[in-house]
Order: C-alpha cells, then structure tokens, then sequence
C-alpha cells in the first residue's frame, strides 16, 4: 500500500517536475514510481538517486525518495531531503503535511551512536623501562666516579590488565563528539598504573579539523593533561595522506612543566597479493624550555605488514624512533650530555574476528632504547592478548 494518495503523485509531478526534462530523467522517475507502487524501496531509492544526478531541481523526485529513504530506515538521509524541501520559498501544503507526518512518525535525522570495549592483559618483562645498565659515571666537585645503579631502577617484570571504553556521537546538523576512558593496573605496582579520559570533537563527521582535551592520573594522583587540535586538510602527495598535530601539554609531577608538540604524521597504504601493507612516518619538536633536556626533535618510522586469511590475519611490524635533547639532561650525569636515544620494535601478531565475539589478538613484542646515557637505555619483552568489540 502506497503511503499517499496518487493523486498525490500526480499533482507532485505535474507541479515539481521542471518543463525542460530529459527524456531519460523522465523514463527513470515513472520507473521509480512503479517500484514505489510495488513496495521495490531499495530499487526505488536507486533510480530516483539517478534522477537527482541527472537533475538536481527535480523536487518531486526529492519526496519520493524521502519517502524511500524513511522506508529503509536511513533517517540521515531522509533528515537531509526534508531540509532542502522546507528551505524552498514555496512549499505546497500537501508536502508540508507529509514531511511533518513523517517526522511525528519518527523519520527524522537521529543521534548516531557508536561505540566499542577493548581489554587486554600481558606479562611485561620490564614494567618501569629499568636501566639495562648497572653502572653510572657522576660528575662530583671531587671529580668522576662510577656508581651502580639503584635496585629500584633496575627491570622489574609483571603482569598488566587495562580496559578502554570509547563512545561516538553524530547529532543532527554532522558534528562529530568522541569520548574515550581507559584504565591499566600492573602487578606489582609500577608507572603503568593510571587512568585516562578524553573527548574529540569535529564540526563535521568527515571534517578536516578537529580539537580535544586528555587527562591522564597516575595511580590517583593527576599527571598530564593536554588539549590537542588536528588538521587533516593536506593535500595527498604519492597516495600519502598527511595529519598536521598541535598539542599544548602540562605535566603535573615532578619535574613539573609545560610544553607544545608539533607533528606531521604520514601514511601510505598499498596491496600486493593478497598482502596490505602501512607505511607511516612521523616528524616532532616540542618546545619545553623547562623540561629536563630542554626542546625535543623527534622523527619515527614503522612498516606493518598484514596477511589476512578469512575472519584470520598474520601481522608483522617493525618501528624505530630517534629523539634529540636540545639541552643537557643534569649536570650531574654523564658531563651533562644532552640526551640522545633510538627506540626499536619488532612484533608479531595473530588476530582472529567474528561478527559475534568481537576481534581477538595476540601478540609477541620485543622493543629496546638505546640512549646516550645509559641509566635511559633499557629491553623489554611483552606478550599480550586482547580483545576488542565494536557497537
């Protein structure tokens, strides 16, 4: 049974359909109206899409596939076509009628939600990055002299277990609002142990920019809080797509400061016999005259390489960082070098997805630093399981 009178119809042509039409537009849209008449909505939306392709003004096709897309639930969509129909300067009373039945009837463009819950648990072998080496060279007024490492800065292995929650939002008008909240508790008791939360917001879904804010505590004491805008609006160079980051930080814990991040990120995505593969680059400064070492220059570089076999896939990723000091750390350590290290990580993963238990991983990961001085050179070995749904 169709949902109004042909009459209805009708008049709609008769009033909306323009005088100078393509014969092919024409063809399209009785063809459309036919499905309408069958309860073909799907097949319906598809050829009025067409119409509107072909003549963008045509305001009865614009009904009609309002009607269609209330049919098959895509509130967004029809949401969208009720708005450009009221904002003509005239709009017959019989279609004012309609939309307003249509939304009272609940096809109206509706909060978006999204959400998802992953959790994981590990056994890290060096929990707080404990020095790999045991002895310090220090600088006193009596001069130089070795002095081993203190037990509590050596590695410490453990146990982790953490869970984030993350929840989006896209209310009527396109805006976009994240939020995400995450715990981690270690075994024994370490600087892994904190919680966090923070929300996004973009002034559209698919927008270029963006801002946010984090707050991280460690254990329960607050320790770094951040407010962060993005632009994505650069133009793609080789099939690399950019992401230009600032990021205002403030450390509450000893040695207390503030500082502002800048960073370009790149990734270039590519597929070879069944094989994908992520490249990603990255390049920093952050300007912290008061941080211990001074401003910071930083570039990254990480290759991931996935095998997918059905709901299965096989990953193995390989990453290495450099970071500069611009500053000595203390002077104190080391005849106040300025520190200067290069972190490496290799890793390999299995993950398994099903529509109805979410998407399991486990993974192996092997990273070490290497730093100028050495009480910041450090090995860690982590196998983790983790586990991931989507809403």
């Amino acid at each position: 049974m169709r949902l109004f009178p042909s009459v209805l119809i009708a008049f709609l042509q008769a009033a909306f359909l323009p005088v100078a039409c393509a014969q092919t537009g024409d063809e399209l849209y009785q063809q459309a109206i036919d499905d309408i008449a069958q309860l073909q909505w799907q097949e319906a939306s598809w050829l009025l899409e067409e119409v509107l392709q072909l003549n963008p003004n045509h305001q009865g096709a614009k009904v009609d596939l309002m009607l269609a897309y209330c049919q098959l639930e895509d509130f967004s969509r029809a949401g969208a076509l009720q708005q450009q129909l009221r904002a003509l300067p005239v709009l017959p009373q019989a279609i004012s009628d309609l939309i307003r039945q249509k939304t009272e009837q609940g096809c109206t463009e509706k909060t978006q939600w999204q959400g998802q819950v992953q959790s994981w648990i590990a056994s890290d072998s060096n929990l707080d990055q404990g020095s790999s080496k045991r002895w310090l060279e220090v600088t006193l007024p009596d001069g130089v002299f070795n002095l081993e490492v203190d037990q509590s800065s050596l590695p410490r292995s453990g146990w982790l277990a953490g869970i984030e929650v993350q929840a989006m939002a896209t209310p009527p008008g396109g805006s976009q609002w994240a939020l995400h909240a995450g715990a981690v508790q270690s075994w024994p008791q370490s600087g892994q142990s904190m919680r966090w939360f923070g929300g996004f917001w973009q002034p559209q879904a698919r927008s270029d920019w963006g801002v946010g804010v984090q707050q991280f505590w460690l254990q329960s004491e607050p320790y770094q809080s951040s407010i962060l805008l993005e632009y994505r609006g650069l133009p793609s160079i080789a099939r690399i797509e950019s992401l230009l980051r600032l990021r205002a930080q403030f450390v509450d814990i000893d040695p207390r400061y503030q500082s502002l991040h800048s960073e370009w990120r790149g990734q270039h995505i590519s597929q070879w016999r069944g094989l994908w593969l992520d490249n990603r680059a990255q390049l920093g400064f952050e300007f912290s005259p008061q941080r211990p070492g001074g401003n910071q220059y930083s570039g990254e570089l990480s290759s991931r390489l996935i095998y997918p076999f059905g709901p299965h896939s096989l990953e193995l990723q390989l990453r290495a960082r450099v970071a500069h000091d611009q500053d000595g750390y203390s002077p104190l350590l080391e005849y106040n070098q300025a520190r200067q290290s290069v972190q490496s990580q290799a890793a390999f993963a299995y993950q398994w997805q099903s529509l109805w238990l979410g998407k399991w991983r486990l993974e192996y990961q092997y990273q070490e630093q290497n730093d100028r001085l050495p009480l910041f050179s450090w090995q860690k070995k982590m196998i983790s399981l983790s586990y991931k749904q989507d809403f």
